[in-house]
């Protein structure tokens, strides 16, 4: 019984930890973008999700953003789904190949948002680190399929890996209002399990493909 409360009280701690979490980064990036920033650059933010095969299934993302016109710089934590823990960060490098090059900053009226390119196209670099993030469901049921023929006794659901990931590609960004973006692209790289154990069905590196989608807001100088 006591073991059970313990569970309990950890569980409350961590969900308060979270919360908490998101609320500070979401305040600290507000106090950022209501700053007038005197360099090229200005402050925006995003929250989004992506998807690889690296084994750890779907992650959120939020992040701060630097851009300024042609070069978008994005560095933010990494939540995994499953346990919507805080398992690691990314850091993504942008460049505006097509379209519009400028999101506007002040309030510019419908007639003028339609006179506007609302599409931009880009390339990206991506790195990604999760420490000690737990697999899938479905990356746990195969292993454990695959556990069946051979000697080894662990507890797929709780085993954590560390992973490191880099990828390359393109997407496009789709300007919903003057400071409202959704961007989607798709990259190609490779996973890199570092406390990877002999046996696991999942290969300890290999390449995939990864789907990302997110809505971001843009404090971009004209």
């Amino acid at each position: 019984m006591e073991t059970t409360t313990t569970h309990q009280n950890t569980n409350v701690t961590k969900s308060i930890k979270r919360k908490w979490s998101v609320i500070f980064f979401f305040i600290l990036t507000q106090t950022l973008i209501s700053q007038n920033l005197n360099s090229g650059y200005r402050l925006g933010m995003g929250i989004g999700t992506h998807l690889s095969g690296n084994s750890h299934g779907a992650m959120y993302s939020a992040n701060l953003s630097l851009y300024n016109g042609k070069n978008h710089i994005a560095l933010g934590p990494v939540i995994q789904k499953r346990h919507e823990e805080v398992c690691g960060a990314n850091i993504r490098y942008a460049r505006i190949l097509t379209g519009q090059e400028f999101f506007s900053i002040d309030g510019s009226n419908d007639r003028e948002m339609d006179e506007c390119k609302r599409v931009q196209l880009f390339t990206f670099i991506q790195a990604q680190y999760l420490n000690r993030a737990r697999m899938s469901y479905k990356a746990v049921k195969i292993e454990e399929a695959a556990a069946k023929q051979n000697d080894y006794r662990i507890d797929y659901s709780r085993y954590q890996l560390s992973t490191a990931e880099i990828f390359a590609g393109f997407g496009i960004n789709t300007k919903l209002t003057n400071k409202l973006v959704w961007s989607s692209s798709i990259g190609f790289g490779t996973y890199y399990h570092i406390n990877y154990i002999n046996g696991l069905y999942n290969e300890r590196s290999a390449p995939v493909l990864m789907l990302e989608t997110a809505l971001r807001l843009n404090q971009f100088r004209k």
